[in-house]
């Protein structure tokens, strides 16, 4: 009698299922293999030439946090000396200079008093030069020893390029080279420099106000 509706065989509709339960599957288990990976990856399995490692130094009373980052566990060893006193530029010098990363063993040291190094009961007395420039001793050793090397580069930015000529002056045969970027050179008349800026500045905008 009447007409039937055409139905699409009911194998074919399995076998799709089947295809994208299969292809699901599939996928699900590529997804999670290379999470495993990357999950192993963040524990520390790095190519063999890679060097990537953050570590605690110890020193007079605290451990300072040093992150070392490069291509090649040949390359000369390069440390940050962030600014401040007390401005942690790690992400900063990464996002902006990781090119260093890749002819250099980079390491990006927090100071004591500042970014992943900082202790909210650490005494204010403990910022000192003196103790900075100690400071930066154990951590130079730390380097010379775990990286087999005889001696560092030091690039040091702001305060940073105040303490790493210090050192050198004081340890010349542990550097090899230092690097300052925008150094400290006269702090006592770049502060009066920027008082005579701002007097002048503002005697403009009363002057033009009037």
């Amino acid at each position: 009698g009447s007409a039937r509706e055409p139905r699409a065989p009911a194998r074919h509709k399995g076998t799709s299922t089947k295809h994208m339960r299969v292809s699901l599957r599939t996928n699900v288990r590529t997804v999670a293999a290379a999470a495993l990976l990357a999950l192993a990856g963040c524990a520390g399995s790095a190519p063999a030439r890679e060097v990537a490692q953050s570590v605690r130094v110890p020193v007079e009373g605290g451990r300072l946090y040093l992150e070392l980052r490069g291509a090649d566990r040949s390359a000369p060893v390069l440390l940050w000396l962030h600014g401040g006193p007390g401005g942690a530029e790690r992400p900063l010098f990464r996002y902006f200079n990781a090119d260093l990363e890749r002819h250099f063993r980079v390491a990006y040291l927090d100071q004591r008093g500042a970014g992943r190094s900082f202790h909210p009961k650490a005494p204010a007395s403990d910022l000192t030069i003196r103790r900075h420039l100690d400071d930066l001793d154990e951590v130079v050793q730390h380097l010379l020893v775990t990286q087999s090397v005889d001696r560092v580069i030091l690039l040091g930015h702001s305060w940073g390029t105040l303490l790493g000529m210090l050192y050198a002056y004081e340890h010349p045969k542990k550097v090899s080279a230092m690097v300052s970027v925008a150094p400290v050179v006269s702090p006592l008349r770049n502060q009066q420099e920027q008082v005579e800026f701002v007097r002048h500045r503002a005697t403009e905008e009363v002057m033009s106000a009037r």
